[in-house]
């Protein structure tokens, strides 16, 4: 919602929306491919919690002892490692991708 002065309302949707309209194809894409990227960071630490973790336990005697928790925690490293490190790079193409995108600043 517009004001007569040209201001957008102070709401949070107007705001975003005011942000979005400003934002070229490219910006959006590139924000677009960091959220990727962030995701891949976030499957790659819940992969490893899930693993350390593991299922629920209804009784004190069917704990995982440390030495089953410490296999299980290296066998899911390289996986971990792999989309963590995945993750970093698509952020990084993403932020540069982004960063092609944008408007030259007219105040500049």
């Amino acid at each position: 919602m517009t004001e007569p002065g040209g201001a957008t309302s102070g709401t949070l949707i107007g705001i975003l929306r005011a942000a979005w309209g400003r934002t070229s194809r490219k910006e959006r894409r590139g924000l677009l491919v960091m959220g990727l990227g962030f995701a891949l960071i976030l499957a790659g630490v819940l992969h490893l919690t899930i693993a350390t973790v593991g299922g629920h336990v209804q009784r004190f005697e069917d704990r995982r002892t440390y030495n089953q928790v410490k296999i299980a925690a290296h066998a899911a490293y390289p996986l971990t490692l792999a989309l963590g490190l995945a993750g970093i790079g698509v952020v990084y193409l993403g932020n540069r991708l982004r960063a092609s995108g944008r408007k030259p600043d007219p105040r500049a």
